[in-house]
C-alpha cells in the first residue's frame, strides 16, 4: 500500500516542516479527543472521588517513566489548581524508598500512586515492591489513589485499595485527563477492555468485562 502510494519514491521527511506540524494544537485535540474516553474508574468505594476542594497537600508518586515524566505531569496538574503537590518518582523502590515515601506521605493529605504492572511479580516487579509500596501508604491511614498507568489487573493484587483508577497509558495525555478526572472536570467513561480476576485466578472474577464507574 505504501509503494502503491508512492511513498517509496521520496522517503525522507521535510525535518522543517516536521518540528513545525508535530505538538500542533489540532494534532493535541485529536490526541485529547482519543485518549479522554480511554480513562477508567475501577473502584470508588469510599466516594473519595471527585475530589472536593483545592486546597491540600498532595504527594504523587510510584512509577515513573524519564521519557513522560507522568509523577511530575500529575502533581503539576494539582499545583495548577491550587494544591501543594509534591512529586516523589519511586519506580520499583527499595525497601528503604518505600519507608520513606510512606513517611512523607503522612505528612501530606492525600497520596497519589502510579503503579505499571505490579501484578507482575515473575519479570516486571519480582520482588513486589509497588505492592509493598502500595500497603506502605494504605498503612499511614491517608486516603490513597492507586492509578495503573498500563495494565487494569493490578487492582487484584493491592488488597486495601478503595479508590483505583485505569488509563492504560502514562503519555501527558493520559495524565492530565487523570488529574481532570480526579477534579471532577472529566467525567470518566472507560470501561474495561478485559475481565479482571482476583489474584488467586482458577476463573473467579473480581471485576467483569464492560465494568466502568462514572461521576
Amino acid at each position: 500500500m505504501k509503494y502503491r502510494q508512492g511513498l517509496a519514491r521520496s522517503p525522507l521527511v521535510d525535518v522543517e516542516e516536521a518540528v513545525r506540524t508535530v505538538g500542533a494544537p489540532e494534532h493535541l485535540a485529536a490526541v485529547t479527543q482519543v485518549t479522554d474516553p480511554t480513562l477508567t474508574a475501577v473502584r470508588n468505594d469510599a466516594g473519595l472521588l471527585p475530589l472536593a476542594g483545592t486546597n491540600r497537600s498532595v504527594l504523587v508518586t510510584g512509577w515513573n517513566s524519564a521519557a513522560f515524566a507522568p509523577v511530575a505531569t500529575v502533581a503539576d496538574g494539582f499545583t495548577a489548581r491550587g494544591a501543594r503537590a509534591t512529586a516523589r518518582p519511586a519506580t520499583l523502590p527499595s525497601d528503604a524508598v518505600i519507608a520513606a515515601t510512606a513517611t512523607q506521605a503522612a505528612e501530606h493529605d492525600l497520596t497519589v500512586v502510579l503503579v505499571n504492572k505490579a501484578w507482575d511479580t515473575a519479570i516486571t516487579d519480582p520482588r513486589a515492591t509497588q505492592q509493598r509500596l502500595v500497603a506502605a501508604l494504605l498503612a499511614t491511614g491517608k486516603p490513597v489513589v492507586v492509578v495503573a498507568v498500563r495494565d487494569p489487573y493490578d487492582i487484584a493484587h493491592l488488597p486495601g485499595v478503595t479508590t483505583y483508577l485505569a488509563t492504560y497509558s502514562y503519555t501527558r495525555a493520559a495524565m492530565d485527563a487523570l488529574v481532570r478526572a480526579l477534579h471532577g472536570e472529566l467525567s470518566p467513561r472507560g470501561r474495561l477492555p478485559v475481565t479482571i480476576p482476583t489474584a488467586e485466578g482458577a476463573g473467579t472474577v473480581l471485576y467483569p468485562y464492560g465494568h466502568g464507574l462514572t461521576w
